[in-house]
C-alpha cells in the first residue's frame, strides 16, 4: 500500500499548476517543496535523482510521470509527449527548432520523431528564415483539420477503383490539402513502407496531373502510388 500523503500530492500539483510549462526538473521542485514537505517523504537535497523518483513514485501512485534528459530528471502531469511541443509553441509564434528542443524534457532523437509526427499530421507547420533557420508554428485549426493517415487511406480508397496503382495526383486533389502537408504525409507512409511510390508515367497525364505528382528527396518525380498493406 502506497503512503500517499494529499498535502505533499496537493503542493506538488500546486507547484506544477504555477509553472509556464506543465513539467518541473527534480532539482527545483525539492527547493520548492520546502523542508516539511521533504520531511513528510522522507527525502534530502542530497539523495540521488533515482531515489526522490522512486520516492515520489510510491507516494503519489503514479499520479504523475516522470522523464530524463541526461542528467536531468522531471516531473509532469500525465499527458503526452506531443501536447508539451504544441504547448510550448502556444506561447509565441516561430520559434527557432533548436530552442524548443532544448527546453523540452526529452531527448534530442525523441524530440525530431514527436516533432516529425506533428509535422506529417498537420499539426506543426516548419518554415526557414532568411538565415536559413528552421522555425516551427502551431497550425490554425482550419490547417490542422484531418489531416490523418486515416484520411489519406480514404482518398486512396476513393480513387483506387481496382487499378492497385493510384495517381498522387487524384489523392492530392481529392484531399486538397496543403502541399508541404500532403508531400509530407507521401513521405512519412514511405518511410513506414506504409506505400511505395512508383515513377512518373507521362502518357496521358496532363501538365496539371504532372504538377500535382511527387518530386522525391533525389528529384526523381513519383506518378502512383499503392498500398502495401491491405
Amino acid at each position: 500500500m502506497s503512503k500517499k500523503n494529499v498535502n505533499v500530492l496537493d503542493r506538488i500539483n500546486a507547484i506544477l499548476d504555477k509553472e509556464q510549462r506543465p513539467f518541473i526538473a527534480i532539482t527545483k521542485l525539492l527547493e520548492k517543496l520546502g523542508v516539511e514537505a521533504r520531511k513528510e517523504l522522507g527525502i534530502n537535497k542530497n539523495n540521488s535523482a533515482s531515489k526522490i523518483v522512486q520516492t515520489i513514485k510510491d507516494f503519489s501512485d503514479d499520479e504523475f510521470m516522470f522523464l530524463k534528459k541526461g542528467r536531468s530528471n522531471y516531473i509532469l502531469k500525465p499527458c503526452m509527449p506531443e501536447d508539451l511541443i504544441l504547448n510550448e509553441l502556444s506561447y509565441t509564434e516561430g520559434k527557432s527548432v533548436k530552442v524548443v528542443a532544448r527546453r523540452m524534457p526529452f531527448l534530442k532523437a525523441d524530440f525530431i520523431k514527436i516533432l516529425n509526427e506533428l509535422i506529417n499530421k498537420g499539426q506543426v507547420k516548419i518554415h526557414f528564415s532568411d538565415t536559413f533557420e528552421p522555425k516551427i508554428y502551431l497550425a490554425s485549426p482550419v490547417e490542422a483539420k484531418n489531416y490523418t493517415v486515416e484520411e489519406f487511406r480514404k482518398a486512396f480508397d476513393a480513387n483506387d477503383k481496382g487499378r492497385i496503382f493510384v495517381r498522387i495526383c487524384d489523392i492530392r486533389n481529392t484531399l486538397n490539402w496543403p502541399r508541404e502537408v500532403f508531400d509530407n504525409m507521401l513521405k512519412y507512409l514511405r518511410d513506414k513502407r506504409i506505400i511505395t511510390l512508383h515513377d512518373l508515367e507521362m502518357v496521358g497525364m496532363t501538365a496539371k496531373n504532372i504538377e500535382d505528382s511527387f518530386i522525391d528527396e533525389n528529384n526523381f518525380r513519383m506518378g502512383t502510388v499503392t498500398w502495401n498493406v491491405r
